[in-house]
């Protein structure tokens, strides 16, 4: 038989009907059964409540009485170790024993029992927060104060990585083209599908499943439209100046591309220029930029390492302004004037110049190499060539130094001239030949056997003749 008083001591209100309601329910009266959750968890609660009140509920009575019934009254129990609680708090000198973790647990009104170096602790039916090893740590941190706790600083080997001379990083290329003026700007790498048509004549790209907007709906094959609706924008604010590049992905469709199967992603890096090719000022005379400043742009870039441009064609760029970009004989990029019909489309006034490459071929920076200083003298000869208006002065050269002996430090182009003395059809080039040797002066027969072997390339292989 249960005893329970029909009123506490202080006046609670706590009647032997309401706790037999609680504890049990009352199915006549449509009362859920244990609203506590258990009969177990209201009588542990009751029981905190009698030690909290000296008595004023008879639960010793009450708890016998379940304890006849056959309830259970209390939760299976933790256990954990003070040296594995120590490590865990950080090896804090305030709790360096398990009596001093115990005591905190007894606050807590846990039943804490020790076995030498192990703590075991039965949480009452409320504290559903303590189920393993790691509550209890988090219990006795919580106790013991959080500005107790000491803050290591981690620890662990840093390794110093090897880094390739020969390669540049990213920001290196970032940092270069903002020295020469350049903005970067970060776009999307989803455009419309009339972009994609118009600067890529590509009319198959990737599309998207979802795009997030209708101008959305592809993926980027180039950074040129990119960088087009960028100048765009910029114009419609009056910023008649803008020099921007970008460093980004672009997606193909590749059966043999990864890391996604059937498509390849490029890093690529491309730039733009339009409007005057220097801040309006007194020093210099207003021009607008043109192909040969981007030029130099992208050559100085590219240094130490030589580029060639060769006459080309884009979907992008003007037919006849168009140049594609190769290091040591492999097309890295392409260089041009935006075409004049995309110009009048996307109405940007003056056409821009852009040019787009690999960023691979940004990346790598060959290593000088140490060559001895001549003590002797340079000879300088200079000579100049009749040949056709269509021969390439970048073929020309190539052969002419193919065939150059090993005296022979440079051969350079600097002048071109049309006009009186040379006949329709042609043009006359002058190239300035360098020799040097580093042990000896070199002698006039030598010097001269130099250039015949220079002419004579040139003649053999582009017709070339000297100009009298």
């Amino acid at each position: 038989m249960v005893f329970v008083p029909a009123r506490c001591a202080r006046g609670c209100g706590i009647t032997a009907g309401w706790l037999a309601d609680v504890l049990f329910g009352d199915p006549r009266r449509g009362h859920p059964v244990a609203l506590f959750g258990s009969a177990a968890a209201a009588v542990e609660r009751l029981t905190y409540a009698d030690s909290r009140t000296a008595g004023a509920l008879h639960t010793g009575a009450l708890l016998a009485g379940l304890a006849a019934a056959g309830v259970a009254l209390t939760r299976a129990g933790v256990g954990g170790t003070a040296t594995a609680v120590f490590v865990a708090l950080g090896g804090t000198s305030l709790l360096r024993t398990g009596d001093a973790m115990a005591a905190l647990l007894e606050r807590a009104r846990l039943d804490v029992t020790r076995n030498g170096d192990t703590l075991s602790v039965t949480p009452p039916s409320w504290r559903f927060d303590i189920a393993i090893e790691a509550d209890l740590i988090e219990e006795i941190v919580r106790l013991h104060g959080y500005e107790h706790i000491p803050a290591h600083a981690p620890r662990g080997p840093l390794l110093m990585l090897a880094r390739d001379e020969a390669q540049r990083s990213p920001w290196t290329v970032r940092r270069l083209l903002a020295a020469r003026d350049f903005q970067e700007v970060i776009n999307y790498a989803f455009i419309d599908a009339a972009w994609e048509r118009d600067f890529c004549g590509n009319t198959a790209p990737v599309r998207l499943a979802n795009p997030i907007a209708s101008q959305m709906s592809v993926m980027r094959t180039s950074l040129i439209p990119g960088l087009v609706a960028t100048l765009a924008s910029n114009l419609k604010r009056q910023q008649s100046r803008v020099r921007v590049f970008e460093l980004g992905r672009c997606f193909l469709s590749d059966a043999e591309g990864g890391p996604v199967a059937g498509y390849r992603q490029p890093l690529r890096l491309a730039a733009l220029a339009a409007g005057p090719a220097v801040p309006e000022q007194w020093g210099t005379v207003t021009r607008r930029v043109d192909f040969f400043d981007l030029k130099g742009d992208l050559t100085a870039l590219l240094a130490p390492r030589h580029a060639e441009f060769v006459p080309a064609t884009h979907p992008a760029l003007h037919p006849g302004r168009t140049a594609e970009v190769r290091v040591d004989g492999v097309a890295v990029g392409v260089i041009g004037e935006l075409h004049p019909q995309w110009t009048e489309a996307y109405d940007l006034g003056a056409a821009p110049v852009v040019f787009e490459l690999d960023l691979d071929a940004a990346l790598t920076s060959p290593v000088p190499a140490f060559r001895e200083l001549s003590r002797f003298p340079v000879v300088s000869r200079d000579i100049a060539l009749i040949v056709d208006q269509t021969v390439a002065v970048a073929d020309l050269l190539a052969a002419m130094r193919r065939a150059a002996p090993a005296i022979v430090r440079s051969i350079d182009l600097f002048d071109v001239y049309v006009g009186k003395g040379v006949d329709d059809g042609k043009r006359s080039l002058a190239f300035r030949v360098l020799m040097q040797d580093t042990q000896r002066t070199l002698e006039d027969t030598e010097v001269e056997s130099a250039i015949s072997a220079i002419i004579g390339e040139a003649d053999a292989s582009f017709g070339a003749r000297l100009r009298g």
